[in-house]
C-alpha cells in the first residue's frame, strides 16, 4: 500500500455534490458515461 500512498487514493473527499440513487446504473457507469460521451473525450478519436 505504501507505493499507492503517493496517488492520493485514500485523501478522496468522495464527490463534491450529492447524486440522487439510481436502481438501473451504478456511480461507476454514471461516471463512465460522463465521460466517454463528453465532447473532450469525443474528440480524442479524431
Amino acid at each position: 500500500m505504501k507505493k499507492f500512498s503517493n496517488l492520493g487514493l485514500f485523501k478522496s473527499k468522495g464527490r463534491i455534490f450529492k447524486e440522487s440513487n439510481n436502481e438501473y446504473r451504478t456511480p461507476f457507469q454514471r461516471d463512465k458515461d460522463r465521460i466517454v460521451h463528453s465532447a473532450s473525450f469525443r474528440r480524442l478519436k479524431h
